[in-house]
């Protein structure tokens, strides 16, 4: 609580020691674990009072905690933070591909039907607009050459 009060309230200068206890845990791997939970922790924190956690600041911060194994550690910290960012940015990214394509896709297949068959019944058109699949919807459009009718394209939908 100390650290959260010390970061909302602005007085870094105290930060340093809610850190220290950290120096006198042994095993290295377990003081990156617990000091990579205590910054998720201020990064929390900071974010709900529109602050935001940079190395440079955790640099400071680790200094009189770790002394020179603090640069280190805010490599491997933020590094994981970086690849995790990206990750899901990256995902973020496909699923908006995929629900452009999606509706590219829908547009395209009601545009061949309309300009194929004239008007598209409502049914047929509600069908294809839940449709996610890019994949089908580009089968229905090549399809759409090889249909006679549009009672026969809606038997292909189903």
């Amino acid at each position: 609580m100390g650290v959260l009060q010390t970061m909302t309230v602005g007085n870094e200068e105290n930060l340093p020691e809610a850190f220290l206890p950290l120096r006198e845990i042994p095993d290295g791997r377990q003081k990156v674990e617990l000091t990579q939970e205590l910054l998720d922790f201020v990064d929390k924190a900071m974010k709900a009072h529109s602050r935001r956690l940079d190395a440079a600041m955790v640099s400071e911060i680790l200094k009189p905690a770790f002394r020179d194994e603090e640069q280190a550690m805010i490599k491997s910290i933020f590094d994981e933070k970086f690849d995790a960012g990206v990750a899901v940015g990256e995902a973020k990214g496909d699923a908006k591909v995929a629900v452009a394509k999606a509706e590219t896709g829908k547009n395209m297949l009601l545009m061949f039907l309309r300009a194929r068959f004239g008007r598209v019944p409502k049914g047929t058109e509600k069908a294809i607009r839940q449709m996610t699949d890019p994949i089908a919807l580009e089968s229905l459009a090549a399809h759409v050459g090889d249909c006679a009718s549009l009672d026969e394209f809606a038997t292909a939908l189903k």
